[in-house]
């Protein structure tokens, strides 16, 4: 007669105990995540461009830039200027000069002018007057 000790039924008491255990570690998991889902953001991914935007400091250069210089000999007294580092576009003012004694120059030159024109005048009346009588001499003669 053999004895047994239960020592062929151990490697089956092993294989349920595991069974069992994977049973209950499958039961708790499924348990825990019967909840509501977190709220994590989510978005499609789609085509496109990616616009990276960053900011810095320093000093720029201007890609094309003109030096302005006022005439020379002019007295020159600068009453505006646009400040350093602006933006600008085709006609926008600069600076902005005195023109005080500019405008003082150009009236008196005007006048000059003015007053030339009306001499010339008068000497063309004078002229006409003269040939008038010099024309009446010879037909006299």
């Amino acid at each position: 007669m053999s004895q047994d000790n239960g020592s062929g039924r151990r490697p089956v008491r092993v294989f349920i105990g595991a069974l069992l255990a994977c049973g209950a570690a499958a039961l708790l998991f499924g348990l825990t995540r019967g909840g509501a889902a977190p709220d994590l953001p989510a978005a499609r991914a789609e085509r496109g461009d990616f616009a990276v935007t960053t900011t810095t400091t320093g000093e720029t250069a201007a890609v094309e830039s003109k030096p302005i210089a006022a005439p020379p000999g002019w007295n020159n007294k600068v009453i505006s200027l646009i400040d350093e580092g602006s933006m600008v576009r085709p006609g926008d003012e600069l600076a902005r000069f005195d023109t005080d004694q500019l405008e003082k120059r150009l009236q008196e030159r005007q006048a000059a002018y003015d007053g030339a024109l009306a001499e010339l005048e008068n000497q063309r009346v004078t002229n006409a007057k003269n040939l008038a009588e010099k024309r009446a001499s010879l037909q006299r003669q």
